[in-house]
């Protein structure tokens, strides 16, 4: 009798713990919400919608992750190279008509001034260049003309393209 009361006993410990378990986890995954946010600001879709009117005939992607253009090669520093580049993102990608990348562009506004975001270009920089993949800096400015973008992707990707005959 002292046996099956024991036992009694236990089985409803173990049924309060698990259902104290269960309720953690309810209020766990309760806890996580999410909200829907632009993909672009205000100030990057002006700049989209420009990039794209300068380029008609390219694909133009916004705010891509750098880890998507770029890879940390194997080696010793493998992990190392990766988290250098994991968080970080590019604000556009310009793609031909075979989706392969033509050119990066990050549009740099007094944001870009603040040593940490100084860091965080620099890193982007080093592992586009490393990649061999053009990035093209403009410096923001409330009305760029359409004519002037133009001019600087085409002379970046056209700078880009003879780097890579007489390399």
């Amino acid at each position: 009798m002292k046996l099956l009361f024991g036992m009694a006993v236990l089985l409803f410990i173990a049924l309060l713990f698990a259902a104290a378990i269960k309720g953690k986890q309810k209020k766990e995954a309760a806890a996580d919400k999410y909200l829907a946010k632009p993909l672009l600001t205000d100030n990057e879709k002006q700049w989209y919608i420009a990039i794209k009117e300068a380029v008609p005939h390219a694909h133009v992607f916004g705010q891509v992750a750098l880890n998507q253009l770029v890879k940390a090669a194997n080696g010793k520093q493998w992990r190392s190279a990766k988290n250098k580049i994991d968080p970080r993102s590019i604000d556009f990608v310009v793609l031909n008509s075979d989706l392969a990348v033509l050119l990066t562009i990050e549009i740099d506004d007094k944001s870009h001034q603040a040593t940490k975001r100084q860091a965080d270009d620099e890193k982007k920089n080093v592992a586009l260049h490393s990649a061999d993949i053009p990035l093209l800096r403009i410096p923001a400015t409330p009305s760029l003309p359409v004519e002037e973008i133009k001019k600087r992707i085409v002379e970046a990707i056209a700078t880009h393209a003879r780097n890579q005959v007489q390399a």
